[in-house]
């Protein structure tokens, strides 16, 4: 799944997850990444797996306490494409916050927005220097919640998600 792996660390949800299936003969194996939709359920069940995780879906239902307005980022015209693994959420978040995400679980899957345009392909000591010696934190600070400029955390499904509805549906 995407919770704080790299885009360097390579496979893909079912390719993995048939892997892991074929050397586990113990474990239980839960596929986690791109499971939007009854299809994927039964693929990663065809290739071995004994569940699913459901992350971006469920994010996107009626009964997810989620802002809605951010919700209503994951169901315009998305693709995988416009999903970015970055640290830049959280290299802001932990100068604002008590609770730090550390490494190497500090990075996150979110829809592109001017934040990532802006940080995510430049170095990490960029974007510190900038947090040191410029009124970026403040910006950053006074534009949460804004679409433009607020994580909305999103995986590699999410170009199939096109509705909020029930969690049943």
């Amino acid at each position: 799944g995407g919770h704080g792996l790299r885009r360097e660390a390579g496979n893909s949800t079912l390719a993995l997850a048939s892997q892991a299936a074929q050397i586990s003969e113990s474990t239980p194996i839960v596929a986690a990444g791109g499971i939007t939709k009854g299809k994927h359920i039964a693929s990663a069940l065809a290739v071995g797996c004994q569940a699913v995780s459901i992350g971006t879906r469920f994010w996107a239902c009626e009964e997810s306490i989620g802002d809605e307005t951010l919700q209503k980022e994951l169901i315009k015209e998305n693709s995988c494409d416009d999903v970015v693994r970055t640290t830049a959420f959280d290299e802001l978040n932990n100068e604002i916050s008590s609770i730090k995400w550390p490494k190497p679980y500090d990075s996150s899957g979110v829809l592109r927005n001017k934040i990532t345009d802006d940080w995510d392909e430049r170095p990490s000591s960029d974007l510190q220097h900038a947090i040191n010696h410029s009124d970026l934190l403040e910006q950053y600070k006074a534009e949460r919640g804004q679409t433009t400029s607020t994580a909305i955390y999103a995986g590699e499904g999410v170009g199939e998600v096109h509705s909020i509805e029930g969690a049943y549906a």
